[in-house]
Order: structure tokens, then sequence, then C-alpha cells
């Protein structure tokens, strides 16, 4: 199943993957924004590896995410920075307003020390991870995405982030994600 939803890409990384998820724990819902098929093909195969995670959507564009978020339902969303069109930084803005979907932010921009990064954390992702980190460090990349879809605090920041988020407002009838031209002024 794994091999059909991203095209037969190939077998996991090797690493060596958490215990199995406690009975009763349900999967964590990921979605990827990454204009590269390489990284997202990778970024869900490293998913789809970990038992604790499914992966519920993938997309190669802002407007592509946008138009898929409010179908998938995802607890978390793994954003790259740079893609044509609108920017990950921009969406990423657009969407910490009021949606609360825990967002971890993958470049090669955004590294630890890069102001980029100082400047996605104050807009609202939850963290930041190096892409060219992405394969040696995969144990605490998934760690990072599994700690942001709990909720739990990531290091250094004031509190867990709370609110509505994208099932809360699907539930209550309310728009998941407003377009340009739909936003309020």
């Amino acid at each position: 199943m794994h091999e059909e939803r991203i095209g037969g890409i190939g077998k996991a990384p090797d690493v060596a993957m958490p215990a199995r998820p406690r009975r009763g724990w349900k999967r964590i819902r990921v979605f990827i924004v990454d204009d590269s098929l390489t990284m997202r093909a990778m970024l869900a195969t490293l998913f789809e590896a970990d038992e604790r995670f499914t992966v519920v959507g993938t997309a190669a564009s802002v407007e592509e995410a946008r138009e898929l978020l409010p179908r998938r339902l995802p607890d978390v969303m793994t954003l790259d920075d740079e893609m044509p069109g609108m920017s990950g930084m921009d969406f990423l803005r657009e969407i910490a307003v009021d949606e609360m979907l825990p967002v971890v932010m993958v470049s090669v921009h955004l590294t630890e020390d890069a102001a980029g990064s100082a400047e996605a954390l104050a807009v609202g992702a939850y963290a930041c991870f190096d892409k060219a980190k992405l394969l040696r460090d995969a144990r605490h990349f998934t760690r990072l995405v599994a700690d942001a879809a709990h909720g739990r605090r990531r290091p250094g920041a004031p509190g867990a982030r709370q609110g509505a988020g994208l099932r809360a407002r699907a539930a209550s009838g309310a728009p998941a994600l407003q377009t340009p031209a739909a936003a309020p002024i």
C-alpha cells in the first residue's frame, strides 16, 4: 500500500524506529507540503516507516495544500519554505492566525542559526528542521513532528499551542481555510 501511495519510490531509510504505539493509540495524521517530488516521497517514506504516523496527503504547492487540508484534517503539517507561487512562510502566516495546526517547517534555508527560523517560530511554526539533516537525524525529526502533533512544548517555548484546529472547525461548519480573495481585509 505504501509503495502505491508514493509511486513505488522504494524502501524506507534504514533507521531504528521506536517501539510500537500503545494499544488504542491513533496514528498521527501528517500532511506534507513541498514542491520537490523527491522530498515529498522521502518524507512520506520516513513517516510511513514509523508506526506512529500515517500520511493523509501531500501537496506540491500552497494552492494545492489550501484545497486539500480541509478534507484531509491532519494533526500536523510539514511545510517547505521555498516554493513557487506563495512561499511556505507566507502560508504559515495565513494559517497561523486561527487554524492552530501545528507546523514543522522543513527547509535548507531554515537552519537552527538562520534568521528565517526565528521568524518562522515567531509567526507560529512549532519548529524548524534542516532538510540537509533529515536522514541523519530521522529519529529526532519524527519525534519533533510527534511532539508537535501532541501539542507538547518545544524546548525554549513559552507553552504548547492550543486552539480550535481544523477538525473542530470542520465539525462546527466554520470555513477551514480562506483563500486570499475571501480573507477579511
